[in-house]
């Protein structure tokens, strides 16, 4: 299973917790092909872009780094649980429901929880 969820929301963290932030976090292990750029992040918090141009933006990261985003997916095992973080609070507009619609699509195998 995995389970992208907020870094304050230790209950739901289960397996080898990993960071998808622009920033690293001390102590855990960076996804960089998942991390927002700078430009996106600073766009969309401080510049007040749209969700849509924060999704496109997303969108298009993925697909510049698809190499090393299609070697994280099939890196993926259905017995290995994971939990990817970011500083979102639930419920709020966040990469995580990007990472985890791509996760779906692209490893059905694979049972994906989204807080």
């Amino acid at each position: 299973m995995i389970v992208f969820c907020s870094v304050n929301d230790k209950s739901r963290h289960i397996g080898t917790v990993y960071c998808t932030t622009m920033k690293p976090m001390a102590g855990l292990p960076r996804i960089e092909c998942l991390c927002p750029t700078k430009e996106l992040v600073y766009g969309y918090k401080y510049e007040g872009k749209s969700d849509e141009w924060y999704i496109n933006g997303y969108r298009q990261s993925f697909a510049s780094r698809w190499v090393d985003v299609k070697a994280w997916l099939d890196s993926l095992q259905v017995d290995v649980d994971a939990t990817y973080v970011c500083y979102c609070k639930e419920g709020k507009f966040c990469h995580r429901k990007l990472m985890a619609m791509m996760l779906a699509k692209h490893r059905p195998d694979i049972e994906v929880v989204l807080h």
